[in-house]
């Protein structure tokens, strides 16, 4: 685990730092930890042939996941395992926040076979609780992986009496004086009206909203929930049901590490920690540390300055656009995991690398 002056300064200080709230101690105070992407692969889960016709530019991926999925994965779930059995706190659950397999096989017997695999590698790590997801947009992609997914993979994990209102692939977990909400961003207009329905019963409880995406760009991508121009009304209601309720939300997809606050329109406020679990070298160390509001903005162009340079310019607007609703902003190219720590009083993370 980094220390504060190694890594960034802010998810144990800004603490997904917002105003406490008067909630009675029962089962307030727990842990859980927090994975970001994993992309289980093997070579032999995929057909090579139609993925180098179909998805050329694929290849490569696929074979990185491969080795990390042999070379990483079992140390990571290990020691994920080991930290949560030394926890302090009860440790009701451990969540993962989509593409927990690569996808693109090329078949429905192929996405079944790595759906397979991905689920007896979890179940080999003993987490002794249960293991809850997200919907990736990998775990969804290639013939027949939709299916899987449906069939397979979410019933695996959505079968624990601890979930409450599920819709789909939308569920909770109600703890204490915290709402968990997995939210699925590929069905996303439907997962909205579900998430205000939740928010419609919260009360004073705490609201912590798990999904694929980021809600708030934090890389010059702009990978994100309802990021075109059509959806930009219900971008709206969903910064601002956040914000009303002081969430904290909890995502991957980018591959980065980033925490950042958002203001919204109606006043209100909302923390969102975004964590990479796809792991280079078990002594990763981060690269990019970035740090203050004022890196906010085109200048996040220059952390992949590759990347789609026909769009650049629609980007850098873009963040120039949303900048002055940042008040916090950390980011780093790096991976691992969090601890995420739930109290009365607050809630706090600590990022482990590597």
């Amino acid at each position: 685990m980094t220390t504060r002056r190694q890594f960034l300064a802010t998810t144990a200080a800004v603490a997904l730092a917002l105003p406490a709230l008067d909630v009675a101690p029962s089962e307030d105070t727990f842990s859980f930890p927090l994975l970001g992407d994993l992309h289980y692969d093997q070579l032999d889960d995929h057909d090579m042939p139609w993925l180098r016709k179909d998805h050329p530019n694929d290849v490569r991926q696929v074979e990185n996941y491969s080795r990390l999925t042999a070379e990483i994965l079992s140390p990571l779930f290990a020691e994920v395992a080991a930290v949560t059995r030394a926890a302090k706190n009860a440790v009701p659950l451990v969540a993962q926040i989509g593409d927990l397999v690569e996808g693109l096989c090329g078949s429905p017997a192929l996405a079944r076979k790595q759906a397979d695999e991905a689920l007896a590698l979890v179940a080999s790590a003993k987490f002794d609780r249960p293991f809850l997801i997200t919907k990736g947009n990998h775990d969804i992609t290639g013939p027949g992986a939709k299916e899987v997914y449906t069939d397979v993979i979410l019933p695996t994990f959505i079968k624990h009496p601890t979930l409450t209102n599920q819709q789909k692939a939308c569920f909770t977990v109600e703890r204490g004086g915290a709402v968990l909400a997995f939210f699925d961003c590929y069905d996303a207009t439907a997962s909205l009206a579900w998430l205000e329905s939740i928010a419609a019963k919260l009360g004073d409880r705490r609201l912590l909203v798990f999904t694929h995406q980021p809600v708030v760009p934090y890389t010059g991508r702009l990978w994100h929930v309802y990021e075109k121009g059509a959806d930009s009304g219900r971008r709206k209601q969903l910064l601002n049901l956040l914000g009303k309720h002081r969430a904290i939300v909890l995502n991957g997809h980018l591959h980065k590490y980033g925490l950042l606050a958002r203001n919204t329109g109606d006043g209100g406020r909302f923390v969102q920690l975004s964590i990479s679990s796809v792991i280079s070298s078990k002594d990763q160390q981060p690269k990019q540390l970035t740090e203050g509001v004022e890196h906010y903005g085109p200048e996040m162009l220059k952390q992949e300055p590759s990347f789609s340079p026909d769009t650049a310019q629609a980007r850098g607007d873009y963040l120039k656009s949303e900048a002055p609703f940042i008040t916090h902003y950390d980011y780093a190219d790096a991976a691992g995991y969090a601890m995420v720590h739930v109290s009365a009083t607050k809630i706090s993370a600590d990022i482990y690398l590597g």
